[in-house]
């Protein structure tokens, strides 16, 4: 059985392993939605989020 607060760890994990991704870096993109079996990246641009 899944917790409220083991989804809170999972996502801080998902979250923390593409912010030190190197090539998501590269590419300057950003988790900016996480669900359950989906997610959602944005590229970043000088100006803020695209």
């Amino acid at each position: 059985m899944t917790t409220e607060i083991d989804k809170e760890v999972h996502d801080d994990q998902i979250k923390q392993v593409l912010a030190d991704e190197p090539y998501a870096s590269f590419l300057r993109m950003k988790l900016t939605k996480l669900g359950p079996g989906t997610a959602e990246a944005k590229k970043i641009n000088s100006h803020g989020i695209i």
